[in-house]
């Protein structure tokens, strides 16, 4: 087993039924605009304080939103409110149903679903201290659906009667999460998601999170279906592992059906492996072994969808209709975009990039280590581990392990496992190859012996593993096939310094996009301090 030693970030896919109608190839960001760059103004959104740095996305017709937790008028009883502008200018106050902490939310479609905790009754932290919180581990969530934009709103029942949930007999927090709620059309689904201790594989089989603790036991999530299309929420599947909620588009919901970014293993018994399930109702679900990277996903107008995607030696976007049909293919040159906005205008992205370095070639180079040789190149754009003594490979890993796949893989491939720690010292063993059948170390090799060869950062998320030269861009297009691209520092007047220390998120509208920076402190308590523009689409 191959082992690294590092985070991941998730991988899901989606329904696609026809190839792409145009494939568009752009130039990166750095070096040719090929359509008009946004013009920014900085300005006060008239947001309250709560509301400054909550959730910010655009729901794909035009409308923007923002989150705002707090106190509702009496002080007493914790509330989330959502806003919602058309002009970027003007906010009004989504209508949410009474007594509820709405966990999870799809406003995107005709049908607008919400699903949470109970704050109608006896207060969590009430039935904490008392009975504890088990006794009301299952009747304290709560989903609504409207199918007039929240001007009137139905509560649906959960039935637990025929449920595969057991709740546990005593525990100190709630039990149970609500992780997504998605429609489909009239068709809606919820995802309950839990722990249950697991007996553990035996420390040398294998398959253990590098680092961690030898012991037979372990917690291990699970997550529960439940579907509805208009009456109570009944469970129809249920899958050891975690299944991903929708901000910035992990799971989601489209006239096509539903794709859900699951996850699964990660505990002693098996390593990490991520795929989607998808369903076109809800219902009858498949799994599918993640086939590309995808780090965000961004709504359009009338269902369709943008994603960005691993192409093959790059990545790029994909646009899909609302039936799920592949329309758009874009490559964009030496980039990783990674948040996406789109609207009736258009849409937006972020990306990194690295002017001067191939962010998707490997060097030749080969390190000898332990009577082992890890050969990096080889094969093209990937990697492998050679026994030296009987000239034999051990794991062959293309490109994909690294720049598609993530953390998943399929059986008798290389594997990655999440770390216990992120230690970012040069000495510290970042990559670990195990043999398959017993779990013994074969070789191990530090970041300090993999830099800068080896992308780590793909992998750890750590800047200190990133390529030199960093930077951050802003792509603007109308249509997908003509881009407008520029820096933070252009964009907003930023210091080119303090450019890339901050974190821009975009959401397009119709007729205007928003961009709100913000920086966080490097101290305790760790305040965010915020600006926002806005820019009418050209």
């Amino acid at each position: 087993m191959l082992v690294l030693v590092a985070g991941g970030i998730g991988v899901w896919r989606i329904l696609e039924r026809n190839g792409p109608d145009n494939d568009v190839h752009v130039t990166g960001p750095g070096l040719v605009s090929t359509g008009p760059a946004l013009e920014w103004v900085e300005f006060d959104p008239g947001l309250d304080e709560a509301a400054l740095s909550g959730i910010l996305i655009s729901l794909g017709d035009g409308r923007i939103l923002v989150s705002a937790s707090g106190e509702e008028d009496d002080g007493a009883v914790p509330g989330l409110r959502f806003l919602v502008t058309e002009n970027g200018v003007d906010w009004s106050e989504v209508p949410m149903p009474p007594g509820i902490w709405p966990l999870s939310h799809d406003l995107t479609g005709e049908r607008w679903l919400v699903a949470g905790y109970d704050l109608a009754g006896e207060s969590i932290l009430s039935a904490m201290e008392t009975e504890g919180i088990c006794s009301r581990a299952l009747s304290m969530f709560r989903a609504f659906f409207s199918d007039d934009q929240g001007a009137n709103w139905t509560e649906l029942e959960f039935d637990f009667s025929s449920s595969s949930i057991q709740v546990p007999p005593a525990c100190e927090f709630p039990p149970f999460f609500v992780s997504a709620a998605l429609t489909s059309g009239e068709h809606m689904v919820v995802v309950l998601w839990g722990e249950e201790t697991v007996e553990s594989a035996a420390p040398d089989s294998g398959g253990r999170t590098f680092g961690e603790s030898e012991d037979n036991t372990g917690e291990s999530g699970k997550s529960w279906i439940f579907a509805s299309d208009g009456e109570a929420f009944i469970q129809v599947a249920d899958y050891d592992g975690s299944i991903y909620g929708a901000v910035y588009g992990w799971s989601f919901g489209t006239p096509a059906g539903f794709s859900l970014f699951y996850v699964e293993g990660g505990t002693g018994q098996a390593p990490v492996r991520l795929s989607t399930l998808a369903s076109p109702d809800g219902r009858i679900w498949s799994q599918n072994e993640s086939a590309g990277f995808y780090n965000s996903t961004a709504f359009g107008p009338d269902g369709s969808l943008w994603r960005t995607t691993w192409l093959g030696a790059g990545y790029g976007l994909h646009q899909y209709d609302r039936e799920g049909t592949l329309t758009t293919k874009v490559a964009i040159d030496n980039s990783l975009p990674f948040l996406a906005s789109a609207g009736p205008s258009g849409v937006a992205v972020t990306a990194m990039t690295s002017p001067g370095t191939d962010l998707f070639t490997l060097p030749d180079r080969r390190i000898v280590k332990e009577g082992y040789e890890l050969r990096l190149n080889e094969p093209e754009g990937g990697f492998s581990l050679w026994e030296l003594a009987t000239d034999t490979a051990v794991y062959e890993c293309g490109q994909e392990v690294i720049w598609a796949q993530g953390l998943a893989f399929a059986e008798g491939a290389c594997e990655f496992v999440y770390p216990v720690t992120d230690n970012a010292d040069m000495d510290s063993v970042v990559l670990v190859f195990e043999d398959r059948q017993t779990g013994a170390e074969l070789a191990s090799f530090t970041r300090g012996e993999l830099l800068p060869s080896f992308p780590l950062w793909m992998i750890t998320g750590l800047t200190v593993d990133g390529p030199e030269n960093e930077e951050q861009w802003l792509g603007w297009s109308a249509d997908g096939a003509k881009w407008g691209w520029q820096t933070p520092a252009d964009a907003f007047g930023i210091e080119p310094s303090e450019a890339d220390d901050r974190l821009v998120e975009l959401a397009v509208g119709d007729g205007f996009v928003l961009a709100r920076i913000q920086h966080y402190d490097d101290y305790s308590p760790y305040f965010s301090r915020s600006h926002w523009f806005i820019a009418q689409a050209p």
